[in-house]
């Protein structure tokens, strides 16, 4: 899993490379202005508004955030949890997130029985 380097300094760049890191993930959607995902109902899948933990959970997903320190003169990457600061900058890039757009949720199944998401199409 690739390092997601945080520099306390500039939380921004840690952001906006989160962000290229998620979209690769096929996890995060656009639908209008918004960031959602897809998530199993009752009713079948149906997107949901995107939050601060969602961004920390699926960001560990895709990588490990890590601080780098320097110890005894050496440099020393720590693993840390994704700092809430760094996913709340990430909900506000919105033109960066590159993600796939959600038009509609299909709300038929497979011939298992199991509900289709979206793909890239944006259906």
């Amino acid at each position: 899993m690739p390092d997601l380097i945080i520099d306390r300094a500039d939380l921004p760049a840690a952001a906006a490379r989160l962000a290229d890191r998620l979209s690769a993930a096929d996890t995060f959607f656009q639908r209008a202005e918004a960031l959602v995902k897809v998530v199993e109902s009752e009713r079948g899948p149906t997107a949901r508004p995107i939050t601060v933990h969602d961004v920390v959970n699926h960001g560990h997903r895709v990588c490990r955030p890590v601080l780098q320190k320097i110890i005894q003169g050496e440099i020393v990457l720590e693993p840390v949890t994704l700092p809430d600061r760094v996913a709340r900058l990430y909900l506000n890039l919105h033109d960066k997130w590159t993600v796939g757009q959600l038009n509609g949720i299909c709300r038929r199944s497979d011939p298992l029985g199991r509900w289709q998401y979206p793909s890239r199409s944006g259906l």
